[in-house]
This record gives C-alpha cells, structure tokens and sequence, in this order.
C-alpha cells in the first residue's frame, strides 16, 4: 500500500529539537524531533527555524534542510502539514500564533508544558479547537510500550486498584514534574484535587518545585522534589492492592507481587 507522507518543520533547534542525539550513533539513538522525523517513512523533514546561529548552522550541515531565524520567514518559503513546536516554554504561545494563520497545517505537536499559565493554556487549546488544527502535547510515556502494558494489567484487574503513589522529581512541577502528573492520569484518572503540602525554596533551580498531593479517580499521588543540587532523580513507586510497582526515570518498570500469608507478625 502507499504510504502518505507528511511535511514537517520544527520550530526551535535545542536538546529536544536537535541537540540530545547529535553526538550520538545515528543506528542506535533516536533522542530528537529532528531524527526521529528525518528517518521516519512517513514524513519529510521539510525545515528548521531557530533565532540562533550556531544551530541553525549546525541544523544544515546535518540534515541538508533549509533553516530559518523566524517563524515568518519560514512559512513564506515552505507550506508543511505537521509543525513541532520545541523552542521554550515562553515562546509557545507566539509560536503557535505563526502557526495557526498556516492553512495547509493539520497538526501541531507541542513540546511539555504547553504554556506556563493555565490561561495561555486555554486560549491555545481554544483557536487550534476554532483553526481545527490537532493540537497535541509531547508526554512520551503515553506511548512507551511498557506504560502500555501496565494500563492494560490495570484494566484488566491483573494490578488491582485502588493505588497510593510516591513520586520523586527535579527541575521543577511544571517542566518535568509533569511527565508524572500526565502518567499518573493516564493510569489512574482524571485529577479530581490538587493540593501544595509545602511550596519549593527559594532557589532558582528549585523554583516551582513543591511537595503536593494528587488525587486522582482511582488513587493518590505524593510528589516530591529531590534535592538537584547533588544528583538529579526521577522515580514513581506505586503501591496497589495486590503488589508494588516501581517506574525508574530510564524506562525499566519493576512489578513485585505481593505474597500471601497466613498469619500476621509484629516484631
């Protein structure tokens, strides 16, 4: 059967744009927007637009692609279906609104978080809902096989609710505490409450870092923030009914079944 190809350019050229894979073995390591696109069947690596020169020049000599210092400047030249919005969080909301005046472009794929106010959050949700663009945010481990196949014990039964979880995390709630808020509803459920047990410090590097509680449909959540000064830490421990289930921050899942037993000790 054919396959239907699909134009893509990416806007913002940093680690999760070009730059975690680019010293790496282009056989083993798929880390970026621009490899995975490149090597991928289904989709031409049409462009790349950066306001930084270094990578911009590095974007070419890998790729061979035409590269671009502004969103504008961009769409003048090179009309693409898909558009990976990667440049920082604060640029999103001007980068979307570039974007959306495109009429060829059919999905946005938005690198985590969307914005950094809810409000911004809900006006981008809102036009791409009117423009009838798909819109869609960059939270990996919805698609890793392994998150996959807990979801499906989950419903099931084979891992039984209800669930209490720990979460460690670094660098902050909104921009890497995230990718376990959006697991852990993609697991349990909507969030039904929300609540900071204490806010994070001072520190630049610990701003927006707090200890709080989730609740979600079928469970509970405690994050944490670790300390980031000496060594940066990501897990999720989730305990069910029936055994505890462990989630490192390089993928590997652990399930321990819980044993029965007879009698009850107290040492």
């Amino acid at each position: 059967f054919p396959v239907t190809i699909y134009s893509v350019v990416i806007l913002g050229l940093g680690r999760i744009g070009m730059g975690y894979d680019k010293a790496l073995s282009k056989k083993k390591y798929v880390e970026t927007h621009a490899r995975a696109v490149h090597i991928h069947p289904g989709f031409f690596l049409a462009a790349g637009c950066d306001p930084n020169k270094q990578k911009r020049e590095e974007f070419f000599l890998q790729y061979k692609k035409p590269v671009f210092s502004k969103p504008e400047d961009l769409f003048k030249k090179i009309q693409p279906e898909v558009v990976i919005i990667a440049s920082p969080t604060s640029q999103h909301k001007n980068s979307l609104a570039a974007v959306i005046r495109q009429k060829k472009i059919k999905v946005v794929l938005c690198e985590k978080p969307l914005a950094e106010k809810v409000s911004d959050s809900a006006q981008m949700i809102q036009i791409c809902k009117k423009m009838q663009k798909e819109l869609y945010i960059n939270f990996i481990r919805r698609a890793d096989p392994g998150t996959l196949e807990i979801r499906k014990r989950i419903q099931t039964g084979k891992i039984r609710k209800p669930f209490k979880a720990v979460v460690w995390y670094c660098k902050g709630l909104l921009h890497n505490g995230c990718h376990y808020v959006d697991l852990l509803s993609f697991l349990f459920g909507p969030i039904r409450a929300a609540n900071i047990i204490r806010k994070g410090t001072s520190e630049p590097s610990m701003t927006g870092s707090p200890s709080c509680r989730f609740d979600f449909k079928d469970g509970s959540a405690i994050f944490i923030p670790a300390n980031e000064k000496n060594f940066v830490h990501h897990s999720c421990e989730i305990v069910a009914r029936n055994g505890r289930l462990r989630i490192e921050a390089n993928g590997r899942i652990f399930w321990q079944a819980a044993n029965s037993s007879p009698k009850s000790y107290v040492s």
